[in-house]
């Protein structure tokens, strides 16, 4: 087996993972961006810009990069902030104070620990 060989099994591996998240339909979209407000938000209850403490119902989720910009759609993209911070930013690209990846919500490649893949 070549490096190469087992490179390729790995990304194959990868986009088997992610397989079941269907980011495109609504419902299914809709539940993940809920799942992923509740982590952060028991995690560390703070917007992710200015670092004020929030309630979940007050908090959104603001793609980092904006889809707008080429962001991805994916929560390795995503943050939870207050909705000050969100209207505030718009489709400009702030850098957050802390990412999903540092609170463990995702892994190196940015796939979601928040949720079950069955």
């Amino acid at each position: 087996e070549t490096p190469a060989q087992s490179d390729d099994e790995g990304s194959e591996l990868m986009a088997r993972e992610r397989k079941p998240l269907d980011w495109r339909r609504p419902c299914q979209a809709k539940s993940i961006r809920r799942a992923f407000k509740e982590a952060w938000c028991r995690v560390f209850p703070y917007c992710a810009y200015c670092l004020r403490w929030m309630q979940l119902e007050r908090a959104t989720v603001d793609h980092v990069t904006p889809t707008c910009k080429g962001g991805l759609d994916l929560p390795a993209n995503w943050v939870a902030c207050c909705a000050a911070c969100n209207v505030e930013k718009a489709s400009k690209k702030w850098t957050p104070m802390i990412g999903p990846d540092e609170l463990g919500l995702v892994d190196e490649h940015g796939i979601p620990l928040f949720i079950s893949h069955r």
